[in-house]
Protein backbone atom coordinates (compact mmCIF):
# COMPACT_ATOMS: atom_id res chain seq x y z
CA UNK A 1 0.00 0.00 0.00
CA UNK A 2 1.41 3.35 -0.97
CA UNK A 3 1.41 5.75 1.88
CA UNK A 4 0.00 9.16 1.10
CA UNK A 5 2.08 12.39 2.93
CA UNK A 6 -0.48 14.31 4.60
CA UNK A 7 -0.02 18.16 3.83
CA UNK A 8 2.13 20.02 6.49
CA UNK A 9 -1.16 22.54 8.08
CA UNK A 10 0.85 25.10 9.55
CA UNK A 11 3.37 26.04 6.63
CA UNK A 12 6.34 28.07 7.20
CA UNK A 13 6.25 31.44 7.11
CA UNK A 14 6.89 33.53 4.24
CA UNK A 15 10.53 35.27 4.42
CA UNK A 16 8.36 38.41 3.72
CA UNK A 17 5.93 37.91 6.26
CA UNK A 18 8.88 37.51 8.84
CA UNK A 19 10.46 40.85 8.60
CA UNK A 20 6.81 42.37 8.60
CA UNK A 21 6.44 40.26 11.96
CA UNK A 22 9.68 41.65 13.04
CA UNK A 23 9.06 45.23 12.11
CA UNK A 24 5.94 45.51 13.80
CA UNK A 25 7.63 43.99 16.82
CA UNK A 26 10.62 46.48 16.83
CA UNK A 27 7.98 49.63 15.80
CA UNK A 28 5.80 48.45 19.14
CA UNK A 29 9.05 48.13 21.22
CA UNK A 30 10.51 51.44 20.00
CA UNK A 31 7.04 53.45 20.78
CA UNK A 32 6.85 51.62 24.09
CA UNK A 33 10.39 52.91 25.10
CA UNK A 34 9.07 56.23 23.79
CA UNK A 35 6.31 56.64 25.99
CA UNK A 36 8.21 55.13 28.89
CA UNK A 37 10.46 58.27 28.58
CA UNK A 38 8.09 60.33 27.47
CA UNK A 39 6.38 59.44 31.13
CA UNK A 40 9.53 60.00 33.21
CA UNK A 41 10.45 63.44 31.36
CA UNK A 42 7.01 64.19 32.47
CA UNK A 43 7.47 62.90 36.40
CA UNK A 44 11.12 64.78 36.37
CA UNK A 45 9.44 67.88 35.15
CA UNK A 46 6.64 67.78 37.76
CA UNK A 47 8.99 67.30 40.48
CA UNK A 48 11.04 70.23 39.48
CA UNK A 49 8.39 72.34 39.07
CA UNK A 50 7.00 71.20 42.60
CA UNK A 51 10.86 71.97 44.21
CA UNK A 52 10.70 75.33 42.61
CA UNK A 53 7.56 76.40 43.70
CA UNK A 54 8.47 75.44 47.21
CA UNK A 55 11.41 77.62 47.00
CA UNK A 56 9.50 80.13 46.10
CA UNK A 57 7.59 79.71 48.60
CA UNK A 58 9.98 79.86 51.22
CA UNK A 59 12.33 82.71 50.36
CA UNK A 60 8.72 84.46 49.66
CA UNK A 61 8.20 83.79 53.78
CA UNK A 62 11.33 84.53 54.63
CA UNK A 63 11.27 87.78 52.83
CA UNK A 64 8.12 88.77 54.23
CA UNK A 65 9.95 88.04 57.75
CA UNK A 66 13.22 89.68 57.30
CA UNK A 67 11.26 93.00 56.18
CA UNK A 68 9.05 92.90 59.21
CA UNK A 69 11.65 92.49 61.38
CA UNK A 70 13.88 95.32 59.43
CA UNK A 71 10.77 97.99 59.03
CA UNK A 72 10.61 97.67 62.72
CA UNK A 73 14.35 98.20 63.51
CA UNK A 74 14.34 101.16 61.05
CA UNK A 75 11.99 102.54 62.96
CA UNK A 76 13.95 102.31 66.32
CA UNK A 77 16.76 103.93 64.08
CA UNK A 78 14.94 106.57 63.07
CA UNK A 79 14.05 106.99 66.98
CA UNK A 80 17.58 107.65 67.64
CA UNK A 81 17.83 110.02 64.85
CA UNK A 82 14.89 111.98 66.27
CA UNK A 83 17.15 112.10 69.65
CA UNK A 84 20.41 112.83 67.96
CA UNK A 85 18.68 116.25 66.29
CA UNK A 86 17.02 116.98 69.97
CA UNK A 87 20.49 116.78 71.60
CA UNK A 88 21.60 119.12 68.79
CA UNK A 89 25.37 120.35 69.36
CA UNK A 90 25.36 118.31 72.18
CA UNK A 91 25.34 115.25 70.29
CA UNK A 92 28.91 113.45 70.14
CA UNK A 93 30.12 112.35 66.80
CA UNK A 94 30.57 109.12 68.68
CA UNK A 95 26.69 108.68 68.67
CA UNK A 96 26.56 110.58 64.74
CA UNK A 97 28.84 107.75 63.68
CA UNK A 98 27.21 105.07 65.43
CA UNK A 99 23.47 105.66 64.02
CA UNK A 100 25.07 106.06 60.59
CA UNK A 101 26.61 102.64 60.68
CA UNK A 102 23.37 100.88 61.72
CA UNK A 103 21.26 103.25 58.75
CA UNK A 104 24.12 101.25 56.40
CA UNK A 105 24.00 97.91 57.84
CA UNK A 106 20.06 98.54 57.50
CA UNK A 107 20.43 99.33 54.01
CA UNK A 108 22.76 96.27 53.25
CA UNK A 109 19.94 93.84 54.30
CA UNK A 110 17.28 95.76 52.34
CA UNK A 111 19.30 95.23 49.25
CA UNK A 112 19.76 91.76 49.95
CA UNK A 113 16.49 91.15 50.29
CA UNK A 114 15.95 92.78 46.76
CA UNK A 115 17.46 90.86 45.41
CA UNK A 116 16.39 87.13 47.35
CA UNK A 117 14.00 86.30 44.60
CA UNK A 118 17.77 85.13 42.51
CA UNK A 119 18.38 82.63 45.16
CA UNK A 120 18.46 78.47 44.20
CA UNK A 121 17.58 76.25 46.31
CA UNK A 122 21.04 74.99 46.87
CA UNK A 123 21.52 78.61 48.15
CA UNK A 124 18.35 78.95 50.19
CA UNK A 125 19.29 77.99 53.60
CA UNK A 126 22.81 79.74 53.85
CA UNK A 127 21.07 82.74 52.28
CA UNK A 128 18.72 82.85 55.60
CA UNK A 129 21.28 81.67 57.95
CA UNK A 130 23.08 84.74 56.65
CA UNK A 131 20.46 87.53 56.50
CA UNK A 132 19.22 86.52 59.81
CA UNK A 133 22.67 86.96 61.27
CA UNK A 134 22.60 90.24 59.57
CA UNK A 135 19.18 91.33 61.17
CA UNK A 136 20.43 89.72 64.79
CA UNK A 137 23.33 91.88 64.59
CA UNK A 138 21.69 94.83 63.28
CA UNK A 139 19.22 94.87 66.13
CA UNK A 140 21.58 93.95 69.01
CA UNK A 141 23.46 97.41 67.55
CA UNK A 142 20.22 99.35 67.66
CA UNK A 143 19.91 98.23 71.21
CA UNK A 144 23.51 99.54 72.19
CA UNK A 145 23.27 102.60 70.31
CA UNK A 146 19.73 103.49 72.34
CA UNK A 147 21.74 102.73 75.80
CA UNK A 148 24.45 103.98 74.74
CA UNK A 149 22.58 107.29 73.72
CA UNK A 150 20.58 108.32 77.13
CA UNK A 151 22.97 110.69 79.21
CA UNK A 152 21.77 110.85 82.90
CA UNK A 153 22.39 107.76 85.07
CA UNK A 154 18.74 107.22 86.15
CA UNK A 155 17.39 107.24 82.69
CA UNK A 156 20.10 104.77 81.23
CA UNK A 157 19.69 102.41 84.57
CA UNK A 158 15.94 102.14 83.91
CA UNK A 159 16.56 101.58 79.74
CA UNK A 160 18.28 98.20 80.85
CA UNK A 161 15.84 97.60 83.52
CA UNK A 162 13.35 97.66 80.84
CA UNK A 163 15.63 95.74 78.36
CA UNK A 164 16.60 92.69 80.78
CA UNK A 165 13.05 92.23 81.51
CA UNK A 166 12.00 91.96 77.75
CA UNK A 167 15.48 89.37 77.58
CA UNK A 168 14.04 87.34 80.68
CA UNK A 169 10.79 86.97 79.34
CA UNK A 170 12.09 85.69 76.06
CA UNK A 171 14.33 83.36 77.69
CA UNK A 172 11.30 82.18 80.16
CA UNK A 173 9.56 81.19 77.03
CA UNK A 174 12.01 79.39 75.56
CA UNK A 175 12.34 77.56 78.78
CA UNK A 176 8.27 76.39 78.51
CA UNK A 177 8.64 75.17 75.30
CA UNK A 178 11.91 72.98 76.60
CA UNK A 179 8.94 71.22 78.71
CA UNK A 180 7.33 70.17 75.93
CA UNK A 181 9.53 68.98 73.41
CA UNK A 182 10.65 64.88 72.97
CA UNK A 183 13.20 63.50 73.89
CA UNK A 184 15.41 64.08 70.78
CA UNK A 185 14.48 67.73 71.12
CA UNK A 186 15.58 68.23 74.63
CA UNK A 187 19.34 67.78 74.48
CA UNK A 188 19.33 70.89 71.89
CA UNK A 189 17.32 72.97 73.95
CA UNK A 190 19.00 72.31 77.33
CA UNK A 191 22.26 73.62 75.77
CA UNK A 192 21.02 76.68 73.96
CA UNK A 193 19.22 77.57 77.46
CA UNK A 194 22.37 77.07 79.53
CA UNK A 195 24.01 79.21 76.88
CA UNK A 196 21.62 81.70 77.36
CA UNK A 197 21.75 81.27 81.11
CA UNK A 198 25.54 81.61 81.35
CA UNK A 199 25.53 84.70 79.41
CA UNK A 200 22.74 86.07 81.41
CA UNK A 201 24.55 85.57 84.32
CA UNK A 202 27.22 87.78 83.29
CA UNK A 203 25.27 90.44 82.08
CA UNK A 204 24.01 90.21 86.16
CA UNK A 205 27.09 90.90 87.60
CA UNK A 206 28.37 93.47 85.58
CA UNK A 207 24.91 94.83 85.87
CA UNK A 208 25.44 94.84 89.98
CA UNK A 209 28.84 96.15 90.00
CA UNK A 210 27.65 99.07 87.89
CA UNK A 211 24.76 100.07 90.30
CA UNK A 212 27.58 100.03 93.28
CA UNK A 213 30.05 102.36 90.86
CA UNK A 214 30.67 106.22 92.06
CA UNK A 215 30.53 108.63 88.75
CA UNK A 216 34.43 108.46 88.29
CA UNK A 217 34.35 104.97 87.12
CA UNK A 218 30.63 104.49 86.39
CA UNK A 219 30.76 105.84 82.48
CA UNK A 220 33.74 103.00 81.64
CA UNK A 221 31.26 100.32 82.78
CA UNK A 222 28.26 101.46 81.64
CA UNK A 223 29.60 100.94 77.91
CA UNK A 224 30.19 97.50 78.94
CA UNK A 225 26.66 96.48 79.99
CA UNK A 226 25.05 98.26 77.38
CA UNK A 227 27.30 96.20 75.05
CA UNK A 228 26.49 92.79 77.38
CA UNK A 229 22.95 93.64 76.71
CA UNK A 230 22.97 94.05 72.91
CA UNK A 231 25.02 90.29 72.88
CA UNK A 232 22.71 88.92 75.19
CA UNK A 233 19.92 90.04 72.74
CA UNK A 234 21.30 89.00 69.99
CA UNK A 235 21.81 85.31 71.16
CA UNK A 236 18.45 84.74 72.56
CA UNK A 237 17.06 86.13 69.01
CA UNK A 238 19.33 83.57 67.39
CA UNK A 239 18.66 80.76 69.96
CA UNK A 240 14.45 81.13 69.61
CA UNK A 241 14.63 81.33 65.76
CA UNK A 242 17.56 78.37 66.00
CA UNK A 243 14.78 76.01 68.20
CA UNK A 244 11.89 77.07 66.19
CA UNK A 245 13.70 75.77 63.26
CA UNK A 246 14.50 72.94 64.98
CA UNK A 247 10.76 71.92 66.45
Amino acid sequence: MIRRTQPDRHPAASPGRSRITAHIRSTVFFIAVALFLAACNQSDRSSAESAEAQVRAELSDLRMTLESGLQDTETRIDALNARIDEAGDEASAEWREMVASLEAESQQIATDLESLSNETAEDLESTREELNRKLDELEAGVTEARLTTIETRDDFESAVEEEIAQLDAKIQELESNAASVDDEMKDTYDSALNELREQRQNLDESWQRLQEMTADSYDELRSDVASAVAALDRKVSAAARDLKDSA
